[in-house]
C-alpha cells in the first residue's frame, strides 16, 4: 500500500520499468440453464469494469548475488512484490 513517489524517494529511482493502463476484469459463472431436452452447462463470462487502473511495474537490482525484484503498483500504489530470476 506505499505511494509509488515515497517509495522511489526512499529506495531511489529502478533498474527498469512499465507503465500501461489496464482494465480490469470479473470472471463469472452463469448457471446451467434448460433449453429445450437439453441441459445447458455453466458458462463463464468475461466482465470488463467500468474503471481503468494505471499501473506501473519497476524492476529493482538488488546486487549480483540476489533476485531481481518486481514491484507491481496501481493507482499510484504499492499492490505486489514478486522474486524474479537473475538474467544470465
Amino acid at each position: 500500500g506505499d505511494d509509488a513517489v515515497a517509495f522511489r524517494d526512499r529506495c531511489g529511482p529502478p533498474a527498469g520499468g512499465d507503465a500501461r493502463r489496464a482494465y480490469p476484469y470479473v470472471v463469472d459463472t452463469v448457471p446451467a440453464t434448460a433449453a429445450g431436452d437439453r441441459l445447458d452447462s455453466p458458462r463463464r463470462v468475461v466482465r470488463y469494469l467500468p474503471v481503468a487502473l494505471d499501473v506501473e511495474e519497476w524492476v529493482y537490482d538488488l546486487g549480483n548475488r540476489r533476485f531481481l525484484q518486481l514491484l507491481r503498483f496501481q493507482d499510484g500504489r504499492l499492490v505486489a512484490i514478486e522474486t524474479l530470476p537473475k538474467p544470465r
